[in-house]
């Protein structure tokens, strides 16, 4: 029998361990988790996506915090980590931890500097986390398996600042990395919040903000930027300065 139910942020709840007679291992993670009741209970609880940012070393950005996999003890336990490049047959077993400590952690820094090809391109990793245990009373094994999808996003980095004077040089508003999110979309307002441009990912390649409005050159000034760059990425905000 399989149960299913949603841990909320403001509402985290723990299931009841009264009636637990044998083994019993918790993964605490937001989202959804999973029961599976055989001879002894197994519980393992899971966040179906976490999105973490890969780092661009030109510019000294550290690479993701670890994830944490707060664990409450269980005795006899383990709990194995792979992980697969989604839509391919890359991937490795990356160990076992031992889940009688309180907390454990997974670097995905580990996996972002082994493959290093990756960099620059989002993609996703699924790993899959196995909980060992055996039964108390009759000694036998007892498994759960749940599944973590990573979406590694790169960061884009927009300009603070054009120059549109037509001498070449910052004649256009460059925004670094955007090529990765081809549905993104990119508006720009004035003072008063109206919108005096807006494009998309794939459109800003072919035709990028250089300063007019309605084919007319904007005013000197500063403005305010919206991008959302994909769902999982989010809306980001910020100011770019027109000097003429």
């Amino acid at each position: 029998m399989f149960l299913t139910n949603t841990l909320l942020i403001s509402r985290l709840t723990y299931p009841s361990l009264t009636r637990v007679k044998s083994f019993l291992l918790l993964v605490f993670l937001l989202g959804t988790y999973v029961s599976s009741w055989a001879q002894c209970p197994v519980w393992v609880a899971t966040e179906k996506k976490v999105v973490v940012f890969s780092p661009n070393r030109l510019i000294g950005e550290p690479y993701p915090n670890p994830i944490p996999i707060p664990v409450n003890g269980a005795q006899n336990a383990d709990i194995k980590w792979t992980w697969t490049l989604a839509g391919t047959n890359r991937g490795q077993e990356i160990g076992v931890t031992d889940s009688t400590r309180l907390n454990t952690t997974f670097d995905i820094q580990k996996i972002i500097q082994s493959h290093q090809d990756l960099e620059g391109t989002s993609f996703t990793l699924t790993y899959f986390i196995t909980g060992v245990g055996k039964d108390a009373t009759t000694g036998q094994p007892c498994q759960s398996f749940a599944t973590i999808d990573v979406v590694v996003l790169v960061k884009i980095h927009p300009y603070n600042a054009i120059t549109p004077n037509s001498d070449d040089t910052n004649d256009e508003w460059f925004i670094d990395y955007l090529y990765n999110y081809p549905d993104a979309n990119i508006v720009i307002f004035d003072r008063w919040g109206q919108p005096v441009f807006e494009s998309t990912g794939y459109q800003y390649e072919e035709k990028p903000f250089k300063g007019k409005f309605n084919g007319k050159d904007l005013p000197s000034g500063t403005y305010m930027y919206r991008i959302t760059p994909s769902e999982e990425y989010g809306t980001i905000y910020g100011n770019l300065t027109i000097v003429r």
